[in-house]
């Protein structure tokens, strides 16, 4: 949903001190001293993994690359510049001045390109996040908040004079200098740990994160039970396969042309020969009495990061169940459609999930899921999904094509072997990984008191920032501000 109160009457309540200015300066609204443009919906159809001209999405914005290319004709009024002021119009109104190559300006994204006799393009990309941050605060939603070019463009803005917009970048770019490479320091590190964290689910998926089962029991001169052989045994223990009861018919196997070799005692098999394969659905939202019970419901957001939030969940009542039986915890979870096509989680819980979800349902005593799971969003796994995927205006994977998608499958006892390992292995990153946010949330806090300091700082700042006067040092600063750990 779009912004129900005025702009002028957000930042004036607003309790950020970045929205304050000097009351010498007076404020200006945005349209005013600035170009807002809209993107372009470009024809889905032509979009490509590489081909063509990069297309800036608003998952881009602050990220400096995009994945998404499209591969046609356009006008080249829509096409990026490195250091083009970007903000993102759904979501989280993202802004960030663009550090990637030459783009195209998708639809939901805008420019917006500051008058040079008017206001500094630098000062203006300093400023308008947290207006931005305000506005997003107090802006409804049911599922994505929207804002609108009518809304940015009445965002009121400090409007000092143009020589001293001028010494204020200058003093807030030279205090930045330190923390903008202390900062793109542990991006590279976070960024490292991420390959990191592919790198050892690839290794895992193929075999060579432990000794393969098939290695162990022919140094200890005894037999095991191979992945084909389990499969089998899987297939028995299937609903009505117990019985004698064939109610369905046995999966085929999958077609595994160009698939990489498995190691000795492994095999390809697909999703549905491994577990049932359920999609879910949402009850009519306009019955209220579907909801609000104690039956945790999750969405595609819900999976985004692998990881799940108490306080985000939705829940169903028993009617809102409609009488399906609940996915079980330890169920593989995957987003089939959207712009987080391929996320998954292991479900925590007994749940329902959306029709925008599929579930894969194991027998933990004959499959390990978080092997299954790590299969899923490891690069190999994530691939299959994305190229198993429709190529429409949004990408879709349909319950039987997932279920077909193939899955490697080790031995049972190297399957837990090899999930001990990832788990070790993961939970180290996870520790490295917390403490690299922590820093990152540190030198965010500390870039804001540097610029609340270079703009709103005592009398001698304002008189230095003025007057052209050197600032006090980055260190007194950051002492002032008193920034530390929260």
């Amino acid at each position: 949903m779009a912004l129900t109160i005025p702009v002028a009457e957000i930042i004036e309540k607003g309790d950020d001190p970045l929205l304050g200015t000097r009351a010498s300066w007076g404020r200006v609204l945005l349209r005013d001293i600035a170009t807002i443009q809209n993107g372009y919906s470009f024809e889905s159809a032509r979009f490509t993994r590489g081909a063509g001209m990069p297309l800036i999405r608003i998952r881009d914005i602050g990220a400096g690359r995009t994945e998404a290319h499209y591969a046609g004709e356009y006008d080249p009024a829509y096409v990026v510049e490195a250091g083009d002021l970007l903000v993102g119009m759904d979501g989280e109104f993202r802004c960030a001045l663009w550090r990637g190559p030459r783009g195209l300006l998708n639809q939901r994204v805008c420019r917006v390109t500051a008058s040079p006799d008017t206001y500094h393009a630098k000062l203006l990309a300093f400023l308008l996040p947290a207006y931005l941050e305000a506005v997003h605060r107090v802006t409804s939603s049911v599922t994505v908040k929207h804002l609108s070019s009518k809304t940015l463009g009445e965002i009121p803005l400090p409007f000092p004079p143009m020589a001293q917009q001028a010494r204020i970048v200058a003093a807030l770019e030279k205090q930045y200098s330190r923390l903008n490479d202390a900062v793109a320091a542990l991006r590279r590190a976070k960024a490292n740990l991420a390959c990191y964290r592919a790198a050892v689910l690839k290794t895992a998926v193929e075999g060579r994160l432990v000794k393969t089962e098939a290695e162990r029991a022919r140094r200890e001169g005894r037999d095991y039970e191979s992945g084909n052989a389990l499969l089998q045994r899987i297939g028995k223990t299937r609903s009505g396969a117990r019985t004698g009861v064939r109610k369905y018919k046995d999966p085929p196997p999958p077609d595994i042309s160009g698939m990489h070799e498995l190691p000795q005692g492994w095999i390809w098999a697909s999703y549905a020969q491994m577990g049932d394969v359920v999609t879910g659905f949402t009850p009519s939202t306009r019955d209220a009495e579907n909801f609000g019970g104690g039956i945790p419901f999750f969405r595609p957001t819900d999976l985004a990061g692998g990881t799940h939030e108490a306080k985000k969940r939705a829940y169903l009542s028993e009617k809102g169940m409609a009488k399906k039986r609940p996915i079980p915890a330890g169920a593989v979870l995957v987003t089939c459609i959207g712009p987080t096509i391929g996320d998954s989680m292991l479900a925590p819980l007994d749940c329902m999930v959306n029709q925008q979800i599929h579930a894969v349902i194991l027998n933990p005593d004959l499959v390990d899921p978080a092997l299954v799971h790590f299969w899923t969003v490891s690069p190999g796994g994530y691939r299959q999904i994305l190229g198993a995927a429709s190529a429409t205006v949004v990408p879709i994977l349909n319950k039987s094509r997932f279920a077909a998608l193939k899955v490697p499958l080790p031995p049972l006892a190297e399957q837990r072997r090899i999930v001990a390992e990832v788990k070790r292995r993961l939970d180290i990153l996870r520790t490295l990984e917390t403490r690299t946010d922590a820093s990152l949330i540190r030198a965010e806090r500390l870039r804001r008191a540097v610029l609340k300091a270079v703009l709103l700082g005592g009398e001698a700042v304002q008189r230095e920032t003025s007057s052209g006067a050197q600032l006090p040092p980055f260190d007194a600063l950051a002492a002032d501000a008193a920034i530390g750990p929260q």
